[in-house]
Order: C-alpha cells, then structure tokens, then sequence
C-alpha cells in the first residue's frame, strides 16, 4: 500500500469516529442525556397517538374498523409507557401529566386518567383545558358533582370556554336544572356560534 493511501484511510477513519471528547462531553452533562430523553419519550409517545388517531379516524368497513381499534388501542398503551418515561425524568411537566391523562381517556381507563389530571392541575392551575378534561373523565365515572365544580373553575379561567359551558349546560339540564342549563347553553352558542 503506498503512503498517501495509507494516510487517506486513517484520516477518513480518523474523521468518521467521534472524537473522545465528544463522547465524554455527552456522558459528563447529565442534564443534557435526562432532557434528551424526555424529549424522545414525549416525541414517541406523541406520535404513537398520532398515528392511533389516524388509525381509527379512516373510514372503512367494520371488519377493517374492529382491526383498526386493536391497534390503536396497542398504540396509545405503548404511549402510555413512554409518557410514563417522561414523568420519571421530570415529574414537574403539566405537559406529561395533561397528556398521559387524555391517553388514559382514549384508552377508556378514567380511573387513572382523573389523577394525572389532578396532577398536571397542581403543577398548573391556570389550565382550564385540565379541569374541563378532568370533568369528562368523572362524568364516564359518575362523578357528576366533581365534573360540575370542574367545569365551574375551567369556566373561571376562562370565561370563553364554549366547551365548559355547553358541558355544564348537559349536567345541568341531566339534573333537572333548566335555567341553568339554558343559560350554559346561551352562554356556550354566544361564544362560539357554530359549535
């Protein structure tokens, strides 16, 4: 082998591996390892439900529809799985719990979906997104007063939540509460008149 070739081979070799400081700079910033996890569980567990949403919202037959709702039911459980990777590196993220908690509602299991509501509402308590969802999983539940005191607070925080209004219209008028009901009802079209 003559010397140029020689010296061509070790500096493509040399340029193709990462250099040792590289590799010891990745390892020496654990921060940096924790936060790029935690990134790759959310992005996973996000595309994961994506791509479960795609699965069941195609139009098809009923026996192509029954295959369709496995497997997106396989989806959102492995998504679960990666946001509780997630919530291990950080605790702390409304992010995580919030959408581990609507994971749990399209897998139907409000039982463990009403907690991580509660949880990403301790981390943040201006969300109203987070009580109005929290008040849906209680009412699968039949928690009906708990959803009504859900939808009041999502309605406090945010006076132009349509959704909270005609929710709380539903309950209200379910309870024999017509005025009420009404007036939710009035309240949820006002803002939103197409809904």
């Amino acid at each position: 082998m003559t010397r140029s070739l020689l010296m061509f081979l070790i500096s493509m070799l040399v340029f193709s591996i990462p250099s040792f400081s590289q590799e010891t700079e990745n390892a020496a910033d654990p921060e940096k390892v924790a936060r790029d996890a935690f990134e790759a569980a959310i992005g996973s567990a996000v595309q994961k439900c994506d791509s479960a949403k795609k699965i069941l919202d195609e139009e098809v037959d009923i026996k192509t529809k029954k295959k369709n709702e496995k497997i997106a039911y396989k989806l959102y459980e492995e998504a679960v799985k990666d946001y509780l990777i997630a919530n291990e590196i950080d605790p702390n993220s409304y992010t995580v719990h919030f959408n581990l908690a609507m994971t749990y509602v399209k897998l139907g299991d409000y039982k463990k979906a009403i907690p991580s509501f509660t949880k990403a509402i301790y981390i943040d308590s201006t969300q109203n997104d987070a009580y109005r969802e929290r008040a849906l999983a209680r009412i699968c539940k039949g928690e009906f007063d708990l959803a009504v005191k859900d939808l009041d607070t999502a309605i406090n925080i945010n006076f132009d939540d349509y959704e909270a209004f005609y929710q709380r219209g539903f309950l209200k008028e379910t309870a024999k509460d017509k005025s009420i009901a009404i007036a939710d009802y009035d309240s949820a079209i006002e803002i939103k008149p197409d809904f």
